[in-house]
C-alpha cells in the first residue's frame, strides 16, 4: 500500500526538485485535498510541495485516499477516469489538470 504522507513529503519533493526546468514551465499552483489523508500544494513556480492548503491555487484536486495509487499509477489515463467517475473533483482551471498529471508522473511512487 501506497504511503502517501512519505509519498507527498519526501517522494515528490525530491522528484519536483530533479526535474527543475520541467516543473518550472508548467507555471501554476496545484491544491490537493485526499480525503482520509491530507492536503498538499504543489507549487510549480517556486518547485516546492508542502503540506497544507495553498493560498491562491491554480487548480484544486479533491480525491479520496482510496484513489490516490490508482492516480499515481497512470497519473494521465486515469486522471480521466476518476474525473468522469466522479470520483476526483477539479476546481480553478480545469484545463490545468492535465499538467498535474505531468507533475504525478515525474515520480513512481514506492510502496511501504
Amino acid at each position: 500500500m501506497l504511503n502517501v504522507k512519505k509519498f507527498f513529503d519526501e517522494d515528490l519533493p525530491a522528484a519536483l526538485e530533479n526535474n527543475k526546468e520541467k516543473v518550472k514551465s508548467i507555471g501554476a499552483t496545484f491544491q490537493l485535498d485526499i480525503e482520509g489523508a491530507g492536503i498538499w500544494t504543489i507549487d510549480c513556480v517556486n518547485v516546492a510541495c508542502t503540506s497544507g492548503a495553498a493560498p491562491n491555487p491554480d487548480c484544486t484536486i479533491k480525491l479520496y485516499s482510496s484513489d490516490i495509487e490508482t492516480l499515481l499509477e497512470n497519473p494521465k489515463d486515469n486522471a480521466l477516469k476518476l474525473f468522469f467517475s466522479g470520483r476526483m473533483r477539479i476546481l480553478g482551471n480545469q484545463i490545468l489538470s492535465a499538467n498535474f498529471a505531468q507533475v504525478l508522473g515525474l515520480v513512481a511512487p514506492t510502496k511501504t
